[in-house]
Order: C-alpha cells, then sequence, then structure tokens
C-alpha cells in the first residue's frame, strides 16, 4: 500500500481508500484459503507493519528536498512539482501514523 504512495504512482487522495481496499481484500484471501482467525489479529498486524515500515522514512524524504540537485531527481522520480510531492507525502505519514495509533489500540484489546 504505502510503497505505490511513496513516488506517488498512486492518487495521495485516494490513500484511505487503497488501504482499506489491500486489507480487505488480504483478509478475504485469506479466509478463501480456509483461515478462520480472528480479523483483529490481522488488523493489528496490517496496522503495525503498514506504519513500521514507511513511516520512519518520511522525515528522511523531506530532510532531502532542501538539496537543489535531489529536489530535481524527486520531481522527476515522482512527475510532479516538489509541492505535490511533499503533499503527498504529508498525506502519507498522516495515514501512517494513523495506523500506528490503530495497532496500540488493538494491542490493548
Amino acid at each position: 500500500m504505502s510503497g505505490s504512495h511513496v513516488w506517488l504512482d498512486a492518487d495521495p487522495e485516494g490513500l484511505k481508500m487503497l488501504s482499506d481496499r489491500a486489507f480487505s481484500s488480504y483478509v478475504a484471501g485469506m479466509r478463501d484459503a480456509g483461515w478462520r482467525g480472528d480479523e483483529h489479529d490481522v488488523r493489528f498486524a496490517y496496522a503495525a507493519s503498514a506504519a513500521l515500515y514507511a513511516a520512519p522514512m518520511i522525515p528522511l524524504w523531506l530532510g532531502r528536498v532542501a538539496d537543489p540537485a535531489r529536489r530535481v531527481w524527486i520531481e522527476r522520480k515522482c512527475s510532479r512539482p516538489i509541492e505535490e510531492v511533499v503533499r503527498g507525502w504529508a498525506m502519507l505519514l498522516d495515514h501512517l501514523l494513523a495506523l500506528a495509533d490503530e495497532a496500540l489500540k488493538l494491542a490493548a484489546i
């Protein structure tokens, strides 16, 4: 889910929808394969792993925006002006931090 949003291959406005679809499809596939476990356990794993995978890197990527040469490379890689890239990364970070909060709540259940 977050991989397609790091380089803005997917529209940042659709991040929540893509995340929800990815999770639902994953659970449906597990159920089709015969899994009958607790969906809360899977949601915890999904939320925690997504947050831990990408959230720590976003501040590092944002720091690269200050370097003019890297800024040009980022704009080319993402096919967008740097302002849109930063906005997309901010939306991704917000989503990932919400997933981290959700994982903490699910861990307490």
